[in-house]
């Protein structure tokens, strides 16, 4: 009787171990291996892409050749995404090998501004920035690129000293602070080299305010200004012209004074000295 028991009571416990053993087993037999390459949509390899098993914490990073290999189940659902390309879902279905091609997420780039060291989303900026790019700045017909800011970025105030055919006598201030920092590419120029620029070679301009351009310390204390240039890129080769040219004309010619006007106009003004008022013409020459 004693033995017909623990023969029960084995039985029992082998078979409840049975149980917990069995999920462990078959779910080790529904992993799989899968491996692959993420690219973009200019077919070059993604470094750094996140391949994750859709809900989960489980995930992997893609090499330097934007190759990955993952352990996930058979049936499992695999995320690729990477900063400025959109998400992807693609379900596992057993396959070993998965190649995924990001598109570029253009909704991503538009909440992107340009600040003094490199890019950050709107909503983390917490000074001012203000941008114009190349279709905004051409608008403006003008020999002085900095006369096509004018109107163009709030708080930058352009005002030109002369109207002298070739004259570059322009200023410019950031919300009344003096002359800004130019940065052309990265680099510190003078205000002159920015009026030189040609339009066209003009990809965008960012102009830095308050906290925004406490990168470049003291030198940025009354604003900078960022220009950003039009590089090379693949592709067809796209010639393109603008040319313009322009007449001045004095409104009407100044009627000059007569000799006995003009006399008459200094010995007034020699007269009416503070001190010791003389006549600079004597009626007798």
């Amino acid at each position: 009787m004693k033995n017909t028991k623990t023969r029960q009571c084995l039985t029992g416990i082998l078979t409840a171990l049975a149980f917990l053993v069995m999920p462990l087993v078959t779910s080790a037999q529904d992993m799989i291996t899968v491996s692959g390459t993420v690219t973009d949509d200019t077919d070059q390899p993604v470094i750094g892409a996140s391949v994750m098993v859709k809900g989960s914490t489980t995930g992997v990073p893609t090499d330097l050749d934007g190759k990955y290999s993952i352990d996930v189940p058979a049936d499992a659902v695999l995320e690729f995404s990477s900063v400025g390309l959109r998400t992807v879902d693609m379900p596992v279905n057993g396959q070993a090998v998965i190649n995924v091609v990001l598109d570029t997420d253009n909704t991503f780039l538009e909440s992107v501004v340009v600040v003094g060291y490199g890019t950050q989303k709107k909503g983390s900026i917490s000074g001012a920035v203000s941008a114009v790019n190349n279709d905004d700045i051409i608008k403006t017909k003008s020999e002085n690129v900095q006369n096509m800011l004018t109107g163009r970025i709030a708080g930058l105030r352009v005002y030109q000293k002369s109207a002298e055919p070739g004259s570059y006598k322009n200023d410019m201030d950031i919300r009344g602070m003096g002359t800004p920092l130019v940065i052309i590419d990265g680099v510190p120029r003078d205000v002159a080299d920015f009026q030189r620029l040609n339009s066209a070679d003009i990809e965008n301009v960012s102009v830095l305010k308050d906290a925004a351009a406490a990168i470049y310390g003291l030198r940025g204390g009354n604003g900078v200004i960022l220009v950003t240039t039009k590089k090379g890129n693949e592709g067809k080769a796209k010639v393109s012209y603008n040319g313009s040219f322009t007449f001045q004309t004095p409104s009407r010619m100044p009627e000059l004074a007569s000799v006995v006007d003009a006399m008459t106009a200094y010995n007034e003004k020699g007269m009416n000295a503070v001190h010791n008022g003389a006549l600079a013409f004597r009626e007798d020459l």
